[in-house]
């Protein structure tokens, strides 16, 4: 169980530096209509999302239990095995899932390819951490 909270919190802090100044806070900002500039408005949104931060904590705890019988159901014996049944299970269900939900989201055409792209890939690299961890810890 002590594997899957350490894979938990490395998706979290993925997400974390993802979303953060480091990365990719501008283009985050600007496709929920934040303006980047304006710094009052960066910290009203900021504090009205802690709330969701317990639903996406527990979130990601559950990802990371169902990751972590996955590798086992399928005999992952390494971290690259890990990172490679995380890669299919993110192609196979949290592309079409995250795809699917900002198509229907009804934002513009520029903010619908930003969220696309930067959504994808941070779910991405949160699962590889996720696999690596949960696939090599012995």
């Amino acid at each position: 169980m002590v594997r899957v909270v350490v894979a938990a919190l490395a998706a979290m802090v993925v997400g974390f530096i993802w979303n953060s100044p480091l990365l990719f806070e501008r283009q985050w900002l600007s496709t929920v209509g934040v303006d980047p500039k304006d710094k009052p408005a960066v910290d009203r949104l900021k504090r009205s999302l802690g709330p969701f931060f317990l639903i996406i904590t527990a979130l990601v705890f559950v990802s990371a239990y169902v990751l972590s019988l996955f590798l086992s159901w399928l005999g992952a014996a390494s971290a690259l095995d890990g990172m490679r049944i995380a890669f299919l299970i993110w192609l196979g269900f949290g592309v079409p899932l995250v795809v699917g939900g900002i198509l229907f989201g009804g934002t513009g055409r520029h903010v619908m390819w930003t969220r696309i792209w930067t959504d994808l890939l941070r779910h991405l690299v949160g699962f590889l951490a996720m696999g690596a961890i949960l696939g090599g810890w012995r």
